[in-house]
């Protein structure tokens, strides 16, 4: 109903036969597959796949992939693999044995997608439905399809996602971290001077953030985090949803310890808590959950006294230092966010000011 109106909709018509009411309400929309197939010709499919546990794939997945005409894949012999433990036959395998059908199998990865994306839009105008999958997870979420999904809706062509498992947002259900919004990263720059600048931006940032690390970098990335932030909390997961999935909880300091004591293996899904918001009403320095990167009161209260013997010494004629200068160095020598120790030291002035402005005098 929106297409002739609003040129900024893709019109996406409903399967051709639709099943009975949903028994879960009216807010699902079934199908009956048993009368028709669930793809739509000249439609691009993105479907979630397992990223270490076959039970995690969709009906709904499982379904789009046994019925579309091609699937585009990361790496065909990984998908492969999984359309075989899935019990699908590709068109290759059908035709081996004498049977016609079957999805056709077809390579998309970072390496061809310039010259791939063309010629994929072209079986779409032809009529062809298409799947695209990563070698796990979500497709166009750090990995080619991105750009794909640019071209699709440039050129006007219906792409429709079929959600599943996506490891960055299953470390976060299980952080315990504020997650009512939260940054993710993807993987970390790889060159040194990259990779720092990305650490102190996290650092700084008041909000979640989750990332994904390989095993021969994880190592260099905390103990470059534990300079910057050693007290904030961290979770880590490896090989999340795999035989050997484990969880590791504690602050940036802890991990770099943990990882020198367990040599990394396999892939890495890293969350960082967020610097969080600063009850300032109980006293200075009254963190929740020591999300702020600092657990010792008497640290912190030291580290403001620093700042406020700084900027003393620049009253009293000595050298000239400004608020965002003396946080700058005392942050840095007692590694304390710089952000919680510029808000504080501002509250802290600020009471001291009105102390002296309501002072009575004699």
């Amino acid at each position: 109903r929106c297409g002739p109106i609003c040129s900024n909709f893709v019109t996406i018509p409903p399967p051709p036969t639709v099943g009975a009411k949903s028994t879960y309400g009216d807010g699902y929309a079934t199908t009956d597959h048993r009368k028709s197939t669930p793809v739509i010709p000249g439609t691009v499919y993105f479907v979630s796949t397992p990223i270490g546990n076959l039970d995690d794939i969709t009906y709904r997945g499982m379904k789009i992939l046994q019925s579309v005409d091609v699937i585009a894949a990361e790496d065909t012999r990984r998908t492969g693999l999984l359309l075989h433990l899935l019990g699908i036959e590709t068109k290759a395998v059908k035709e081996k044995k004498g049977i016609s059908g079957g999805p056709s199998l077809l390579s998309h990865h970072e390496h061809n997608h310039k010259r791939r994306i063309p010629d994929i839009i072209s079986l779409v105008r032809a009529g062809k439905s298409v799947a695209v999958v990563s070698d796990a997870g979500t497709p166009g979420i750090s990995d080619p399809g991105m750009e794909l999904a640019d071209t699709c809706a440039k050129e006007g062509v219906p792409l429709v996602p079929i959600p599943g498992v996506c490891a960055a947002v299953a470390a976060i259900s299980v952080s315990g971290f504020f997650s009512n919004e939260f940054l993710f990263l993807g993987f970390l720059p790889r060159k040194g001077s990259e990779l720092k600048r990305k650490l102190d931006e996290i650092a700084s940032l008041d909000k979640t953030c989750v990332f994904y690390e390989a095993p021969h970098r994880v190592q260099k990335t905390f103990k470059l985090l534990a300079d910057l932030i050693p007290c904030r909390n961290v979770l880590i997961a490896r090989e999340i949803t795999k035989l050997h999935e484990e969880l590791f909880r504690g602050t940036a300091s802890d991990a770099r310890v943990w990882f020198e004591e367990h040599p990394p293996k396999g892939e890495f899904t890293v969350v960082i808590s967020s610097t969080s918001t600063v009850d300032l009403s109980h006293g200075l320095g009254q963190e929740r959950v020591n999300d702020q990167g600092v657990d010792d009161q008497k640290k912190l209260q030291d580290a403001l006294d620093a700042v406020l013997d700084l900027l003393q010494q620049s009253q009293s004629g000595g050298d000239p230092w400004s608020m965002s200068m003396a946080v700058q160095k005392v942050s840095k020598d007692y590694k304390i966010p710089k952000r919680l120790l510029y808000k504080l030291s501002l509250e802290r002035q600020h009471k001291e000011t009105d102390s002296e402005v309501e002072a009575p005098h004699d």
